[in-house]
């Protein structure tokens, strides 16, 4: 999957999102009751351990892409080490996201639209967080031993 198939899932869902809350806002609001009880610390919760996991297997990552430049003696993989790094800034810049989508929910949403956009808006930070997931893990599998002859 390429960042563009990634960006046009992401734009799906956000106008998905509000339509969703134009014309049927009961579906995502605080009615649906799996929405209504996921949208607070449970989803904390969750993209606080996906973070955590992520954020050691990027770790890992950059500690191989070392490997494989210190075998080589020279660097080659800028690239391939700038995306991993941007992975790894925008997954804490969504848990801050979700941080102040928690928080203002109960604050900001009095009406069944509200309701419905901050629910929608931590559907799009979770489907955020696991395309990031889909990029790491081709990454990671993108590696190949290196063999001598």
């Amino acid at each position: 999957m390429t960042r563009t198939i990634g960006f046009c899932a992401l734009i799906c869902a956000a106008t998905i999102v509000i339509v969703l809350a134009s014309y049927n806002p009961a579906a995502i609001s605080d009615k649906n009751d799996f929405l209504h009880h996921f949208v607070n610390q449970e989803l904390l919760g969750l993209l606080g351990i996906i973070m955590t996991i992520t954020l050691a297997s990027i770790a890992s990552l950059h500690l191989e892409f070392n490997k494989i430049e210190e075998k080589f003696k020279r660097r080659g993989l800028t690239k391939s080490r700038h995306g991993v790094m941007q992975n790894a800034y925008c997954l804490i810049g969504l848990f801050f996201i979700s941080v102040v989508i928690v928080v203002t929910k109960p604050i900001a949403a009095h009406t069944e639209t509200t309701e419905a956009i901050f629910n929608g808006a931590a559907l799009i930070v979770l489907l955020w967080n696991i395309l990031i997931l889909i990029e790491i893990t081709q990454t990671a599998f993108a590696i190949q031993p290196i063999i001598e002859d």
